[in-house]
């Protein structure tokens, strides 16, 4: 990845000019010969590090919410990459987390007390992948408007092992129809997992969604009434990430660019102006040709 480090220097420092913090994060490409060496179910990271190098996020990136904790990898650490690939347009995630204490007794076919990954060691992976931001959804929120919200921003759910049902989760669709819907199953969406060893406890979780900007409602089909998002390089998509870590109580990460009085209750309820820039990165960074370029046509570039 040498390639990308004198366009990474220059990209990451300069904000795309919408939703939160002064930074934008990479999301890299993924070409269909790099896609064919991925395994979703292998339980490893190892060839994301291989094929993309530097994650997009680590531990360094998050804060805690709620509690005055400082940061401390013995405790918690992870690593996470994200990506895209084009025709079918998706994006991609894969995390792997090291944990002194592991609580994962996640079972979909439990009663209500147990179906939210929140209570267990997981992640939630938000996205407005036309970067149209939204102030999302409030307790006043009709349900007519809440369906409108929910087509433009997606909230996914993802945990790397559960006793029933699949391990990523379109929250709007479960909650609202009961049931898993059509964008977490192939060819929409898709995921793998594992859980290793004790003190520390390795768990992985890799997935892939099909971002959309709109749609016709809850108990509607993806093959009428979806517009998909039409993902290309230099695109900048709004995104944010949640981390829970359930050790003898509740504790949430969430990015630390993300400046609100709640961040965690923020991205979970669509309020996409709070999510953070992800810029959409070639796989050959030659296609950039921002290089050599001056400041002002690398801020030109990325809007």
């Amino acid at each position: 990845m040498k390639k990308w480090t004198c366009f990474l220097i220059l990209v990451l420092a300069v904000s795309a000019g919408a939703h939160s913090g002064d930074r934008v994060y990479p999301i890299y490409e993924l070409t269909d010969e790099m896609l064919a060496k991925i395994d979703l179910r292998d339980g490893s990271v190892q060839e994301w590090a291989d094929l993309l190098g530097e994650p997009s996020m680590t531990l360094l990136d998050f804060a805690y919410v709620y509690i005055d904790l400082t940061l401390d990898p013995s405790d918690l650490d992870f690593r996470i990459w994200l990506a895209w690939h084009d025709d079918p347009d998706r994006l991609y995630l894969a995390y792997i987390c090291s944990d002194d204490v592991y609580k994962n007794t996640h079972d979909y076919s439990a009663d209500g007390s147990n179906q939210w990954v929140d209570q267990h060691d997981s992640i939630i992976f938000v996205v407005d992948a036309d970067h149209s931001g939204g102030k999302g959804i409030f307790n006043d929120t009709v349900l007519e408007e809440g369906e409108r919200i929910a087509g433009q921003t997606q909230v996914y759910e993802a945990i790397a092992r559960t006793a029933s049902g699949p391990i990523l989760n379109d929250s709007a669709l479960q909650y609202q129809t009961g049931d898993f819907g059509w964008s977490v199953f192939p060819p929409y969406g898709d995921a793998g997992g594992g859980v290793f060893g004790e003190n520390p406890t390795v768990s992985v979780i890799e997935l892939f969604i099909s971002p959309y900007d709109e749609w016709d409602g809850f108990h509607g089909s993806p093959d009428e009434g979806v517009v998909f998002s039409d993902l290309s390089a230099g695109q900048t998509i709004g995104f944010g990430i949640v981390v829970y870590d359930i050790d003898q109580t509740p504790r949430y990460l969430t990015p630390e660019a993300v400046q609100t009085e709640d961040p965690l209750l923020d991205l979970q309820r669509w309020r996409a102006d709070f999510y953070l820039d992800g810029l959409l990165l070639p796989a050959d960074p030659s296609e950039a040709a921002v290089e050599s370029d001056t400041w002002g046509r690398i801020k030109a570039w990325l809007e």
